[in-house]
């Protein structure tokens, strides 16, 4: 929200921090984003449907992803402003595999959903 891409980079998992070149976080928010509306607020929920077994059978590359390490599956839903009546009701989602590392929670895998 605050487009401080450098502090959303450092939440990434270092394999997933190493699959994005740099400036390609921004790309990749942007390119999910399309031509909505620029994003006004979010909202996170945990989808505790989805069990590590599912994300192993469900996504490709997530072989950095263990059982041991694997703590949720989130959406992020991203908003735009209401104020600019601009038709639509979600900029986009963003699903995010968190794993612990060993000083800290990260983001070890993201995927785009418009």
């Amino acid at each position: 929200m605050a487009r401080d891409f450098a502090a959303a980079e450092a939440m990434l998992a270092p394999w997933l921090a190493a699959q994005l070149p740099a400036g390609s976080l921004r790309k990749l928010l942007r390119q999910a984003r399309e031509d909505r509306p620029r994003l006004h607020g979010f909202s996170v929920s945990e989808n505790t449907a989805i069990t590590f077994n599912d994300l192993r059978e469900g996504l490709e590359d997530v072989s950095q992803i263990t059982e041991e390490n694997f703590r949720a599956w989130l959406c992020v839903e991203f908003y735009p402003d209401p104020d600019l009546h601009a038709g639509v009701d979600l900029s986009y989602k963003l699903w995010v595999a968190v794993v612990a590392l060993e000083n800290r929670l990260a983001a070890g895998y993201l995927q785009p959903d418009a």
